[in-house]
């Protein structure tokens, strides 16, 4: 029997009904690590080894999820991190500053779950190949 790890997905959104949502739908096929602020972020990146990371540019702080993306950037550890922005910015501008920042895959909200889910799976397989 081979047994295949599952992969850890975190996500930082600060709407608690969201992240609810997000982790019993991932929970399944994924170690789900939710967190709502970027401290608790930072110290999930720290604590964890992350597989792939979703993340809300507008969090109720200072701090952005852009600015989160740039600092994971920063870490040669986590050049090749997978790093799904999932937003209701969806502007050009967005998608530009985004990419800026080091953003994977740009997902706009409101989110279709299947479709999250296959891009998450996306971004897994190119990772691994």
């Amino acid at each position: 029997m081979v047994y295949k790890k599952k992969p850890t997905l975190l996500y930082l959104e600060d709407d608690e009904l969201t992240l609810s949502f997000y982790e019993r739908y991932f929970r399944s096929e994924y170690n789900f690590i939710g967190v709502k602020t970027p401290n608790d972020f930072r110290d999930a990146v720290k604590k964890y080894i992350v597989d792939i990371i979703l993340i809300d540019i507008a969090i109720k702080n200072a701090v952005n999820g852009l600015d989160l993306t740039k600092e994971i950037r920063d870490n040669y550890l986590y050049k090749d991190l997978p790093i799904i922005c999932v937003t209701a910015h969806v502007t050009f501008i967005d998608r530009e500053r985004a990419k800026e920042a080091g953003v994977t895959k740009f997902v706009s909200k409101p989110v279709n779950s299947a479709f999250l889910k296959n891009e998450i799976e996306n971004c897994l397989e190119q990772t691994n190949n």
